[in-house]
């Protein structure tokens, strides 16, 4: 019985990674997605309305950014790097530097338009990341819970 007991916890066991796998997958875009849309929001305000990058940041309602702790531990463009590499971790690391590089970049010059031409590299670099990613998602998120649950199964099948 206590056999019967410990291949049920390793047959449910991999099939819970192969969900957290997926979820993850998951996750990562939706991170993506809402860094997009601050990067946005972000260019809107220098077109426009010129308010300042913490105060963009820091009113940020995006739930994947709150959940994070980015909004809230963002500190301005000279310690980004510490709020990017401590709260978004599960971004690739090419996806951090580049960020990083941004901010490090953001507020050093006295023209508009090359904050603009920065910023707009970066969405278009997040949009590039973000059709791939999704594409990700589609294509491996359900193969990731399969392959979870066949591999459970064939585990309990071999140890019975």
């Amino acid at each position: 019985m206590l056999k019967y007991a410990g291949i049920f916890i390793l047959a449910s066991s991999l099939s819970a990674y192969g969900a957290h796998l997926s979820s993850s997958l998951k996750a990562n875009y939706i991170l993506r997605k809402e860094i997009l849309q601050l990067l946005r929001d972000l260019e809107r305000s220098i077109r426009y309305a010129n308010t300042p990058i913490i105060e963009v940041i820091r009113s940020c309602r995006l739930p994947a950014l709150m959940k994070s702790g980015f909004c809230n531990t963002f500190n301005g463009c000279d310690n980004a790097e510490i709020a990017i590499n401590s709260t978004l971790f599960c971004l690739s690391e090419k996806d951090r530097e580049m960020l990083c590089a941004f901010f490090k970049r953001f507020g050093k010059s006295v023209y508009g338009e090359y904050e603009l031409k920065n910023c707009n590299s970066l969405i278009e670099y997040f949009e590039k990341n973000l059709a791939e990613s999704e594409k990700e998602v589609n294509t491996k998120s359900l193969l990731y819970k399969k392959i979870g649950l066949i591999v459970g199964i064939l585990s309990a099948i071999i140890f019975i």
